[in-house]
């Protein structure tokens, strides 16, 4: 259910948030104001009315052609009257329908009976104008209020006590009639913009209308203008206090921060309100202003409310930039919402991966668009352009941070991204900075490979262990990942072993036979890893014919399979392809089979087809491809056994109807359970894509070979 809430550019309000924010707004009242819808309405309240309309001001401007179906403004009474008899006898008619309207009103502001340059929305709940919640009246002599038939006021209940705005501006009304606030220079409902105190990721409003960015996930899908979670009233639980600070960009918190400083009385000094920086006169949760309330225009002002309770705390923070003119309105997500994450203090970037945001102009860009990114740590020192740290540049519309800017900045912990977005039709420039946090890689362990004596291939079990490692945002290890690298710098999935708190952990293994360095990737929770290798240049010898046959490789797999070990059963199946290709007295090539009789060669060939078709009923019975790890794992297996079959006509026997058949069934499975794997960034699929483009390049060999012979 959307909550869509109103603002005005003379005004602002600003609820608790977690991460930080920044927007703008604009010292002046901008007369086509949107217009506002707020469901869910209290428990308490009914589905109230609701009233359609649009702005009067500036009809001499507008052309005199309104589209078919407008209503046409011959005068302020005419207008009304029509408002009323839409109300009064269909009320319950036009709710639903209106409500419907609301929704696709947000994303299009093109119906054929709304005129799009008067205003961006013309829906309005009838509010329930009450104390604090009827603001600019006495600003404006030509403000009246119309009360609405006592029909509709008149079976209302009683108003809640509290609603979230307050501001000396704003005048006390008590009736619970509602009323119909008319101008004849604007026509709006309360403005107010709502930041709640769950995690939002960001939060950029430009000049008009303000827009929040509240994705269910930070910055993973558009959201609608005008969005934004909204209650009434907004009561802290008990025994919370809050306490707000404000400051100029650039100014110090003073030492002595105890005494605070008033709000609505402007002084000569520093400070948001001429009276200093520091602590604010304001102690409730919400904090109501005008843009004319700032000392001056053009600054920057930064917000502070620390939540406290007890011993414990949290801290929201907020920019806030006042400008004059209408801005381009500018909207940033990440491109990947699985590597932003959104945590109490702040949202979390991944260092591992390569990180893109994406802006789009969502209103207010009549021209071409310009864009200037900047990026900055937690002190405010910006980072150089430099290619090979963002390859897209700074002037497109997205921006992408490689793995390599944060490999470069190993301490990096706060990232303060800005964006300037001009029109160039104006020119304007609008934009936001969004702050974040840098997930730390975990620290402080180790991983050491513990080898047997004979470091065989197979039929030798490794142990590798890691212990210490700790997750700097205290939210825990994963995983630790376990990849063999060949001397061609091919990366081979051999494990992924879920972090256990046994200590030290002790992860077993077995090997293929060749030479690799052992890399161990230890994985938090948010998906941020540390690269380590415990082994270089490793050498796991192939067994001997009669070693092979001594361990008995066939109860090995049995007992696997029955125990249920699916781990250690996938390292055995893709050990046993690769002994089976690369042992000699198991060669099929041509050479070796030239040295073969005609019944040496069959036996070899049923031999091997056994064990392909054993190894792939294995795979079928016994793993479920719930992860990346499981599916690399296979896909590797079956890569190998169609690379063996592959090299020439006699080999491609060992793949009989039954294993090809068992080859894409397993394919198949494996993609459908891909379909169900979250998965962070493309490259993680790489290693998977190049499998599978083995497996299919194999069967069209396979399938090639066998026609010719």
């Amino acid at each position: 259910m959307y909550n869509i809430s109103h603002t005005s550019r003379s005004a602002f309000n600003v609820f608790l948030l977690r991460p930080s924010l920044f927007f703008f707004i604009s010292p002046s009242p901008f007369f086509a104001c949107p217009l506002t819808l707020i469901p869910p309405f209290p428990p308490s309240l009914p589905h109230p009315p609701f009233l359609l309309t649009f702005p009067l001001s500036h009809l001499s401007s507008l052309s005199p052609s309104f589209p078919p179906g407008s209503f046409l403004p011959f005068s302020h009474s005419l207008l009304f009257i029509r408002l009323t008899f839409l109300l009064s006898p269909f009320t319950r008619f036009f709710h639903s329908f209106l409500f419907t309207f609301a929704i696709s009103c947000s994303f299009s502001f093109a119906p054929s009976f709304f005129y799009r340059p008067l205003f961006p929305c013309v829906l309005i709940p009838l509010l329930f104008f009450h104390s604090h919640f009827l603001p600019f009246l006495h600003p404006f002599s030509s403000t009246f209020l119309f009360p609405f038939p006592p029909s509709l006021s008149s079976s209302l209940p009683p108003i809640p006590s509290s609603f979230p705005l307050s501001h000396p501006s704003f005048p006390t009304f008590s009736h619970p009639s509602l009323f119909f606030l008319h101008s004849s220079s604007f026509l709006f409902p309360p403005p107010f913009l709502t930041f709640t105190h769950s995690p939002i990721p960001s939060l950029h409003i430009s000049l008009f209308p303000p827009i929040p960015v509240t994705p269910p996930f930070p910055f993973s899908a558009p959201i609608p203008s005008l969005a934004t979670p909204f209650t009434t009233p907004t009561i802290l639980p008990q025994n919370f206090t809050v306490v707000w600070r404000c400051r100029v960009a650039g100014e110090a918190w003073p030492a002595d921060d105890t005494i605070p400083k008033p709000i609505w009385t402007k002084g000569t000094g520093g400070g948001c309100f001429g009276n200093g920086p520091g602590l604010l006169d304001h102690t409730e949760t919400t904090l109501s202003l005008l843009g004319s309330d700032f000392m001056t225009h053009g600054q920057t002002y930064e917000f502070e409310a620390i939540v406290k309770k007890d011993t414990r705390s949290t801290v929201a923070l907020g920019q806030v930039v006042v400008v004059d003119g209408v801005p381009p309105i500018m909207k940033v997500q990440c491109i990947d919402p699985s590597l932003c994450i959104p945590d109490g203090d702040g949202v979390y970037v991944n260092p591992s991966f390569r990180i893109g945001l994406i802006s789009e102009c969502v209103d207010y860009c009549d021209g071409d668009v310009s864009y200037l990114w900047a990026a900055a740590d937690g002190n405010d020192v910006t980072f150089p352009a430099d290619p090979a740290h963002f390859p897209l540049g700074a002037t497109a519309n997205e921006l992408a941070f490689s793995t390599q800017f944060f490999n470069d900045n190993p301490n990096l912990q706060d990232l303060r991204i800005s964006l300037d977005a001009t029109d160039n039709s104006q020119p304007s420039t609008g934009g936001g900075a969004y702050f974040m946090k840098v997930n730390q890689r975990p620290v402080g362990g180790t991983c050491s490979v513990a080898k047997p004596p004979l470091e065989r291939a197979l039929i030798d079990t490794y142990t590798l262990t890691c212990q210490g490692w700790v997750d700097p945002e205290n939210k825990g290890i994963k995983s630790y990942n376990v990849w063999l690298v060949d001397d061609t710098g091919k990366r081979i999935p051999l494990t992924e072993a879920t972090w256990s708190p046994v200590v030290p952990q002790d992860i077993s293994l077995i090997m293929p036979p060749g030479t690799f360095t052992v890399e161990v990737e230890v994985v938090d929770k948010w998906g941020a890893f540390t690269l380590v290798k415990p082994e270089i240049d490793m050498t796991v010898n192939m067994p001997t014919k009669e070693e092979l046959e001594a361990a008995d490789v066939d109860k090995l797999i049995a007992d696997l399979s029955g125990g249920g070990n699916t781990d250690m059963l996938i390292m055995a199946l893709a050990a046993q392809t690769e002994v089976l290709k690369q042992a000699e007295w198991l060669s099929l090539s041509e050479e070796n089979l030239a040295t073969m009789t005609d019944e040496e060669k069959e036996e070899l060939l049923i031999y091997l087809a056994e064990k392909n078709n054993a190894a792939l009923d294995a795979l079928k019975e016994n793993v479920n491809f719930n992860s990346l790890s499981n599916i690399n794992a296979a896909a590797s297996t079956l890569s190998g056994i169609l690379k063996g079959a592959s090299i020439n006509q006699e080999a491609v026997k060992t793949i009989d109807l039954d294993a090809k058949e068992k080859i894409v069934g397993l394919t198949e499975d494996m993609m459908e359970g891909l379909e169900d794997i979250e998965v962070a960034v493309p490259e993680l699929l790489i290693p998977l894509a190049n499998y599978m483009s083995n497996i299919v390049g194999g069967l069209s060999l396979v399938r090639l070979l066998r026609a010719r012979h």
